[in-house]
C-alpha cells in the first residue's frame, strides 16, 4: 500500500515535496483514492438484515442488475458487519418457490395442507426415489453424476444425502467411492483413533463437515469450541505460523487430556490438517480470468462475484465424452482469506488457487495441493464462444503492427517500425485508411520507421484515437497486452490479427521446423497464446533471455506445436506478409516431422481398453495382434504395459481405433482434453478468494485449465423435502417445477419427459381450460399457455382473464369458436402470430375447425376482432338496426377451406411450439414394429445400467464395452461435422415411446447410413448401449429405416380378435384389404373364443400379405390399436 511505500522508498517520499505542483497535488489525490471502490457491484445472493431501516445505519443506493433497479447498500459486506449488520446469502430460492407453488396446488386438489417442518425423515418412498437417482427437479441432486452416485449409494437417511451433498461439492470426491462401500459393508470402516468413533460413526470414518474437525479437535486435545474453531480457521487457510503454534498447542492437548504420545498426536494432527483441507471451500483468485461463452469476452471472477457481469456463460467440460461445452453461471460469491498457490503447466498454463481446489485428471477430480511435476491436467484444445464484435481489416492489421513493431509510449500518437519494405508498404496502406490519418515515413536512422498523423490538423487522427481506446497509449513493450476488445472477434479476425503480429515478432524457422512468437511481454505472450487457444492451435510459453543495447533480458518464446504447423498455415499464413510469408511456404516445401514438439498423449489408463480392442479385433479378422498393430502403423510392443510410461501418443490411439474400430479409443483420440503435464506448484499470497457455482458440469475453465466449483451447503433437509413431495404429490410438483421453467424450454422440456417417465399424463394447452401456468387437472398435468413459444405473458393474461372474469357478452364462460375469441381478448397483445402459435399447440382444437383452417383463418380472425371491439367500443349497431348478438355472429367470416394436416404434421407443428409431443407420438402407427424389433426402450437406463455399466475414471474410458441394443424411434434432431483429423461424424436424437437419447455414428458406419439420417424420420437403431446420469448413449452399429424393416424384416403379422365381438362386415372389409397388398407376408390370426383358456391361432390359407403403411393403418382403423404384432424373421 502506498504507507508501506512512503516508508521505504525514500524517493517515492520526495514525491510529496516535488518542486513540480502537479506531482504533490497527485500524491494527494492518491493517498484519498487509495481503496476506494472503482465501481459498484451487487452480490448474486446477498441479503442486509437490520434492526430497522437499513438507511438509519448505512447509507444506500440505487443500483441496476440483471435488468432491474435494485436497492443497495454503498458500503461492502465487510464494513457492512462493522456496522453491526447481518449480511447473509440467500441461494436456493427458486427451488423454495417450487415447494410454495406445489403447496398450493396439493392443497387446492386434495385439501392437504403440509407442514414441510413435520415432514417425516424417514419416508420409504422418498428414500426409494433418491436410490433410483430420480432427482430431476430436486436441488442440488439432479446432476449427472450425483444421480449416478445416488443409484450407488442407496442412501436411507438424510445424514447420507448431507454426506453425499457435501462429498460432491465441494469434495472430496476421490472419497465417495470409499463412503460408498463402507455404508454396504464392501470395506472396513477405519478410525484414526478410537476416541473419534463416535464423531465419525456417522460418515464410515471419512470427516466430511468442519464440524466434525472441530469435535476431533475437542476430543482428542481438549480445545473449546473456540480454540477449535481458531484451528479450523488456520487449517483452512494454510498459515504455516499459526499451524506450527496450533500443532504445538494440539501436541499438548492430547498428551494432557489423553495421555496420547508426541509422535501418535503430530500423526493425528496431520490426518485432521488433510481432512480440514477438504471441508473448506476451494476457490480461485480474483483475477482469475474466465471466457463468457456468449460473448468471447475475458472476465474477472471478481467482477462476476460483485455484479459487474452478470448472466456469464463459461466454457465447462462434459465428463461423459469430454467435450468442451458452455454453461450458465448459476452462483458467484468470496469464500475469505485463504492461502493460495501458483500451478503452472509445461505449456505455460498458469491458475491460482486454494491447495484444495480440485483440478481434472486422468484419475478424476484431484485436489491442486496433491499434484506434482509430470502429473497431467486436463486443458481444453479450444474455448467455444460466440463473437459479439466485428472490425474493419485496416483496424485489424495496424493493431497487429502496432503490438509487434510499435512504439506506444510516443506522447502524441505511435510509430510503428517495419523490418522490410513489404511490410512499410502494407501497413502504410492500411493506415491511412483511418480518418484523418496520414503517414509520415522516417529514414533517417538504420531502421525505417511509420509516424501516424493528422492530414488535418483542425481534426483529430482516427488511428491514435483508436489505439487509446483500446487501452494500449502509454505502454511500454514489457506491458503490451492483447486488448480487452479484441477477445470479441471471430476467429477469421482473429487469424488476421496473429498474422500481422507474427509478421512483426514472429519466427518461422524451415532448416528448423518451428514456428515461434518473441516477445518481452509475458502478458502478451498468454495472451496470444489464448488467442492460439480459439483456434485449436496448441503451443507453449517458454521464458528465455535476450540481448538489448549490451544487456540481458527476461523474454517469452510461444512455441505452435509442429504437429499444428499445417493448421497455422491454413489460418494464419494467409496473413502473413514480405519474410514470414516465403518462410512458411519453405517449411511447408521441406516436409518431415522434425523440430520442437509439444508431447500431445493419451493417460496410460487407456491400456486396458486398448489390449482388449486389439484382441477383439484380431479375433475378428483371424489374424495375428502383431499384423495389427502393423496395419495401424503402431508398434507392437505398446501391448506391453510399461508403467514408466505416462501415456501414448494421441496420433497412435487413433491408429489402433480406426485399425480396430474402437468407438471409446476413437472418442478418446478426438476429445476436446489435451493432457498437459504439471511443471510446477507453489505457494503463493494469502488473499481473498472466489467460486462460481457452473450450471449441470459443475466445472468451468479458468486459466486456460479445467477446474471444479466447489460451492457446498446445508440444502439436503430442503433436498428432501422437495423429494418428499415429488414422492407423494407428483402431479402437484412436477407442474409447479414445470411452471416455474416456462421460460427455459431445454429445461421445460426436460421436466416434460420426467413426467413422462413418471407415467404422469400431460393434457394438451387449452384456451377454455389451461391457465397461465402448469396445472393439474383430475391428477392430470394441464398445459400451461405461457409455456407456448410466440405466447406472451400479456396475451395469455388477456385469454384467461376474457374467459373466467367476464366478458362483454355478459359473464365467465368458455370461448364458443376463433372469431368469439377474438371478439373478447386484447388483440394489442395477442396479435396474429399469437393465435396461430395457439393453433399450432392445439390449444384451440375445443373451438369450430381444425388446426389447419385455425392457422389460415388467423389473419382475418385478427383484422374481424379488431373491427367487432372497435364498432363495440364506438356503440355502433349493425347495418340491419339493434339486432343483438345475432347480428353480430351473422357478420363473422366462416373459416376457410384446407386439408387437414396429417397426424405427423400436427404433431411436429406443436412440437415445434411445445417442445414435446403432448397429443399424441408420430411413432404410434409403428407400435407393432417397435415391439417386434426393438430389444430395449430408451428410457431403460436401469436396466443399462444393470448389464454394462462403464467403470469409467477421470479419462472417460469404459473398461467394458455396453450391452448392444435395438431401438425404434423417430429422429428429432441430427447434425453432421467433422473431427480433429477431418472424417466426418454424425449425432442424432431418437426418441421412442419411454424417452429420447443420444447416437453417435462414426465415419466406419457414417457413410451406410447417412441417407437414413434425416429429421422427423422413423428408424430402427442398432449399437453399443450406455448410460450416464440417466441419458441413454448409443453408439450406431447399424441404422434402417422402417420400410426397410417392413419390406424385408417381417416374417409374419398376427391379428387378435374377440369371435363374439367381431362385426362380419369388418372381416369382409378386411379380405378387400389384404387382397389390395398382397405380398410374401404370412396372416396369422389369434381368435379370442368364449370358453376357451387360450387363443387358437389360425393361419389364413388364402392371403399372403405386403406390410405396407396403408395396409397397417387400414388394419388399426378396422380393430383398433394393439390388436396388431409382428413377428421377425431369422
Amino acid at each position: 500500500d502506498l504507507d508501506q511505500a512512503l516508508e521505504e522508498e525514500p524517493e517515492f517520499r520526495a514525491l510529496r515535496r516535488d518542486d513540480d505542483p502537479k506531482v504533490r497535488q497527485m500524491m494527494q489525490y492518491a493517498e484519498v483514492l487509495e481503496g476506494a471502490a472503482r465501481h459498484t457491484g451487487v452480490h448474486a445472493a446477498g441479503v442486509i438484515i437490520a434492526p430497522g431501516d437499513v438507511s438509519d445505519y448505512v447509507p444506500i443506493s440505487t443500483t441496476k442488475s440483471k435488468g432491474e433497479r435494485i436497492v443497495t447498500t454503498q458500503y461492502d459486506g465487510d464494513w457492512i458487519e462493522e456496522f453491526g449488520l447481518l449480511k447473509m446469502d440467500f441461494l436456493g430460492l427458486k427451488t423454495l418457490t417450487i415447494l410454495e407453488d406445489a403447496l398450493e396446488l396439493i392443497e387446492e386438489n386434495h385439501g392437504d395442507q403440509i407442514d414441510l417442518g413435520e415432514v417425516p425423515l424417514d419416508d420409504a418412498e422418498t428414500f426409494e426415489l433418491f436410490q433410483r437417482g430420480d432427482t430431476t427437479g430436486i436441488f442440488q441432486f439432479e446432476s449427472t453424476g450425483m444421480r449416478e452416485w445416488l443409484r450407488k449409494l442407496e442412501p436411507t437417511e438424510v445424514n447420507d444425502l448431507i454426506a453425499m451433498n457435501a462429498l460432491y461439492r465441494p469434495g472430496p470426491m476421490d472419497l465417495i467411492p470409499d463412503y460408498v462401500a463402507r455404508k454396504h459393508g464392501e470395506e472396513p470402516v477405519e478410525y484414526p483413533h478410537p476416541l473419534l468413533e463416535d464423531v465419525l460413526e456417522p460418515t464410515y470414518g471419512i470427516a466430511v463437515f468442519q464440524e466434525q474437525v472441530m469435535e476431533m479437535a475437542r476430543l482428542l486435545a481438549g480445545f473449546s469450541l473456540g480454540e477449535a474453531d481458531i484451528l479450523r480457521r488456520a487449517m483452512g487457510k494454510k498459515d504455516q505460523k499459526k499451524m506450527a503454534k496450533q500443532r504445538e498447542a494440539f501436541v499438548r492437548g492430547c498428551a494432557e487430556e489423553n495421555g496420547i504420545g508426541e509422535g501418535e498426536a503430530n500423526e493425528l494432527f496431520d490426518i485432521i490438517a488433510k481432512f480440514a483441507g477438504y471441508g473448506f471451500n476451494k476457490c480461485v483468485t480474483g483475477d482469475t480470468e474466465i471466457v463468457d461463452a456468449s460473448t468471447g469476452r475475458r472476465v474477472k471472477v471478481i467482477d462476476i462475484v460483485e455484479g459487474r457481469e452478470p448472466d456469464v456463460t463459461v466454457a465447462s467440460l462434459g465428463e461423459e465424452r469430454l467435450e468442451i461445452e458452455p454453461r450458465r453461471v448459476t452462483d458467484a460469491f468470496s469464500s475469505g482469506e485463504a492461502q493460495t498457490y501458483a500451478l503452472t503447466t509445461r505449456t505455460g498454463r498458469q491458475v491460482q488457487a486454494t491447495s484444495n481446489h480440485p483440478v481434472y485428471t486422468p484419475e478424476g477430480w484431484t485436489p491442486l495441493g496433491d499434484l506434482a511435476p509430470g502429473d497431467r491436467v486436463a486443458v481444453p484444445r479450444h474455448v467455444p464462444y460466440e463473437p459479439s464484435a466485428s472490425w474493419e481489416e485496416h483496424e485489424l492489421v495496424v493493431l497487429g503492427y502496432a503490438l509487434a513493431k510499435g512504439n506506444l509510449c510516443h506522447p502524441h500518437s505511435f510509430c510503428v517500425y517495419p523490418s522490410c519494405e513489404e511490410e512499410l508498404a502494407d501497413y502504410r496502406r492500411h493506415l491511412e485508411r483511418f480518418d484523418n490519418t496520414a503517414a509520415t515515413v522516417d529514414r533517417s536512422k538504420s531502421a525505417a520507421s511509420i509516424y501516424a498523423r493528422r492530414g488535418d490538423r483542425g481534426a483529430r487522427c482516427a488511428a491514435v484515437d483508436f489505439i487509446e481506446e483500446l487501452g494500449l497509449k502509454g505502454l511500454t513493450a514489457t506491458e503490451k497486452r492483447v486488448p480487452d476488445a479484441a477477445f470479441r472477434l471471430p476467429k477469421e479476425q482473429l487469424a488476421v490479427l496473429l498474422g500481422r503480429l507474427w509478421t512483426g515478432d514472429g519466427c518461422i524457422c524451415p532448416e528448423g521446423r518451428s514456428v515461434y512468437y518473441a516477445t518481452s511481454s509475458e502478458r502478451l505472450a498468454r495472451d496470444v497464446q489464448h488467442v492460439l487457444l480459439r483456434l485449436e492451435i496448441p503451443s507453449t510459453i517458454h521464458e528465455r533471455s535476450f540481448s538489448y543495447h549490451g544487456e540481458e533480458r527476461p523474454g517469452y518464446a510461444l512455441h505452435v506445436s509442429t504437429k499444428e504447423i499445417e493448421a497455422f498455415a491454413r489460418q494464419i499464413g494467409p496473413h502473413l506478409v514480405g519474410k514470414r510469408r516465403r518462410d512458411l511456404d519453405a517449411l511447408l516445401g521441406r516436409g518431415g516431422s522434425t523440430g520442437p514438439m509439444t508431447p500431445d498423449v493419451v493417460p496410460m489408463s487407456v491400456f486396458p481398453e486398448m489390449k482388449n480392442a486389439m484382441r477383439m479385433a484380431a479375433a475378428r479378422e483371424e489374424i495375428s495382434m502383431k499384423e495389427l498393430m502393423r496395419r495401424a502403423d503402431a508398434s507392437y510392443k505398446l501391448l506391453f504395459l510399461d508403467k514408466r510410461k505416462k501415456g501414448h501418443a494421441r496420433e497412435t490411439i487413433g491408429k489402433i481405433a480406426e485399425a480396430t474400430e474402437n468407438k471409446a479409443l476413437e472418442r478418446g483420440a478426438e476429445s476436446d482434453v489435451y493432457w498437459d503435464e504439471v511443471s510446477s506448484v507453489e505457494e503463493n499470497s494469502v488473499e481473498e478468494v472466489y467460486d462460481l457455482t457452473v450450471e449441470g458440469t459443475h466445472n468451468f475453465v479458468a486459466g486456460d485449465l479445467v477446474v471444479h466449483n466447489s460451492h457446498s451447503a446445508a440444502y439436503s433437509l430442503v433436498a428432501y423435502r422437495t423429494a418428499f413431495l415429488k414422492a407423494h404429490y407428483p402431479a402437484e410438483f412436477m407442474a409447479a417445477a414445470m411452471t416455474n421453467d416456462l421460460d427455459k424450454t431445454d429445461k421445460l422440456t426436460t421436466l416434460l419427459e420426467e413426467a413422462d417417465q413418471m407415467n404422469l399424463d400431460v393434457l394438451p394447452p387449452s384456451v377454455n381450460r389451461s391457465a397461465a401456468h402448469f396445472t393439474v387437472d383430475e391428477g392430470q398435468i394441464r398445459f400451461g399457455l405461457g409455456a407456448i413459444k410466440g405466447v406472451g405473458m400479456g396475451a395469455v393474461e388477456s385469454i384467461v382473464e376474457a374467459r373466467d372474469e367476464g366478458s362483454r357478452r355478459g359473464g365467465a364462460r368458455a370461448f364458443e369458436d376463433l372469431f368469439d375469441l377474438v371478439e373478447e381478448i386484447d388483440l394489442r397483445q395477442a396479435n396474429k402470430r399469437v393465435i396461430e402459435a395457439l393453433a399450432r399447440a392445439g390449444a384451440m382444437d375445443e373451438l369450430e375447425g381444425h388446426r389447419a383452417q385455425l392457422v389460415k383463418a388467423a389473419d382475418d380472425a385478427v383484422s374481424y376482432g379488431q373491427k367487432a371491439q372497435a364498432d363495440a367500443a364506438a356503440g355502433q349497431n349493425s347495418l340491419f338496426g339493434d339486432a343483438g348478438e345475432g347480428a353480430s355472429e351473422a357478420m363473422q367470416p366462416s373459416l376457410p377451406d384446407a386439408e387437414p394436416w396429417p397426424k405427423a404434421r400436427a404433431l411436429k407443428e406443436e412440437r415445434e411450439v411445445t417442445g414435446f409431443y403432448v397429443s399424441g407420438h408420430p411413432l404410434e402407427s409403428f407400435r407393432a414394429e417397435a415391439e417386434a424389433f426393438a430389444t430395449a426402450k430408451l428410457g431403460q437406463t436401469e436396466r443399462f445400467d444393470q448389464q454394462g455399466s462403464a467403470n469409467a475414471g477421470g479419462d472417460g474410458y469404459s473398461r467394458q464395452r455396453g450391452p448392444k441394443h435395438a431401438f425404434c424411434g423417430i429422429l428429432t434432431e441430427v447434425d453432421f461435422n467433422t473431427t480433429r483429423k477431418g472424417k466426418p461424424i454424425g449425432f442424432a436424437t431418437l426418441e421412442d415411446f419411454s424417452g429420447r437419447g443420444d447416437l453417435v455414428i462414426f465415419a466406419s458406419v457414417l457413410d451406410r447410413v447417412r441417407q437414413y439420417l434425416n429429421v422427423d424420420d422413423v428408424v430402427l437403431v442398432k449399437g453399443e448401449t450406455e448410460v450416464r446420469g440417466g441419458t441413454t448413449n448409443v453408439v450406431v452399429n447399424e441404422i434402417v429405416p422402417m420400410w426397410k424393416v417392413r419390406e424385408q424384416m417381417v416374417k409374419s403379422l398376427t391379428l387378435r380378435l374377440d369371435v363374439s365381438r367381431t362385426d362380419p362386415s369388418k372381416i369382409r372389409a378386411l379380405r378387400r384389404l389384404c387382397e389390395d397388398h398382397l405380398g410374401n407376408c404370412q396372416l396369422y390370426f389369434n381368435l379370442e373364443v368364449p370358453g376357451l383358456a387360450e387363443p387358437q391361432r389360425v393361419r389364413s390359407r388364402e392371403c399372403m400379405v405386403e406390410p405396407t403403411p396403408p395396409l397397417m393403418k387400414g388394419i388399426r382403423r378396422l380393430f383398433g390399436e394393439g390388436r396388431l404384432s409382428m413377428q421377425k424373421r431369422g
